[in-house]
Parts: structure tokens; C-alpha cells; sequence
């Protein structure tokens, strides 16, 4: 279990705002020194407790269509059909889910034809999938990545394992265990 001490979170907030902020800011804004900021990030980074990277706007981009598709799957092929959604390339998120849908996906298309055919030529054909629902997204209103440090311990840990990933022995993503 990773434990949170307040120069973490303080650094995790100030990472969240903006991912580019020097150690050297981060250390004044702390009233610490440089080292320690680098150790602190070292640390977080090592523990799978953040990840630096590049977010994009998909609309600059020629991402012009984002899509949450809600599946419903076979019992038995939930795990076997997440795998395969896991490896295609315009899912950016999926998720195991409760209530009427049993697997939420957020994807991204150049076009709406691209989506159509992504629906009936990959989703459609996944074998275990009964059932598809597609919300368009017209228009994001906002989208943060960043959100408060809870107080205390961290002690619902074991629902999220970082699985090993291609790109070597750090390389890590966030998964739900299945």
C-alpha cells in the first residue's frame, strides 16, 4: 500500500494543474529543496502512483468524434472481450461497469463513418458481445484531470493492479483486476 504524505499530494496537485511544472517551482512553491521534489516524484512514479504524459486534444488533432459505447457481454466472455477492446487502438478507456451495461468503452474517431465502421467490422464481431449502445459526445464541457488527495490512507489499493504493458519492465496502466 502506498502512503501519501502531504509534500506528495502538495506535488501531485501542482502536477495535475500543469504536468511540465520545473522540480525548481515546485521546490520554491514548498519551501523544499530540489532534491527532494525529485526524490518525491521519483518515488510516486516508481510506485505506479502517477504517470507523466502528454494529454491531447483529440479535436486538434482530426479526432472529431468521441464515443462512450455501453456493451453487454456473455458472462463467460467478459474477460475474453475486454482483451480485445484493450488492444484496439481508439479505445481510450474500458471498464467493467454496474447496473443495466456490463463494460463502458470511450473511443475516438476522424469521422462518423470511421465510427460506423468500427462498430460493424470490430466491435459487432467481438464474439461474446450481445449488445451495443453508442453515446455521441456533441460537446465536452469540461474535462479535468485533476481531483483532491483523500485525507488519510489510501486502503481500497487491491482494486487497482498495475498490469505490465509493452514498452519494458516500468511501463505500467491501471486496470481492474479480473
Amino acid at each position: 500500500m502506498t502512503r501519501l504524505d502531504s509534500v506528495d499530494k502538495q506535488i501531485i496537485s501542482m502536477l495535475q494543474r500543469d504536468g511540465r511544472t520545473p522540480n525548481a517551482e515546485i521546490a520554491r512553491r514548498l519551501d523544499i529543496s530540489e532534491g527532494t521534489v525529485r526524490r518525491h516524484i521519483e518515488a510516486l512514479i516508481a510506485d505506479g502512483v502517477i504517470r507523466v504524459t502528454a494529454i491531447t486534444n483529440p479535436y486538434k488533432v482530426g479526432l472529431n468524434t468521441l464515443v462512450f459505447f455501453h456493451l453487454n457481454v456473455e458472462p463467460k466472455k467478459t474477460k475474453s472481450v475486454c482483451d480485445r477492446l484493450r488492444e484496439m487502438p481508439e479505445a481510450r478507456y474500458v471498464s467493467f461497469t454496474t447496473g443495466e451495461h456490463d463494460i463502458m468503452v470511450e473511443a475516438l474517431f476522424p469521422s462518423n463513418a470511421e465510427l460506423l465502421t468500427f462498430i460493424r467490422d470490430r466491435l459487432a464481431l467481438i464474439p461474446g458481445v450481445t449488445e451495443i449502445e453508442t453515446n455521441l459526445q456533441l460537446q465536452i464541457l469540461k474535462r479535468s484531470y485533476e481531483w483532491p488527495m483523500p485525507d488519510g490512507e489510501v486502503t481500497d489499493e487491491k482494486n487497482a493492479s498495475p498490469l505490465r504493458k509493452k514498452g519494458g519492465e516500468n511501463a505500467r496502466v491501471w486496470s481492474s483486476k479480473t
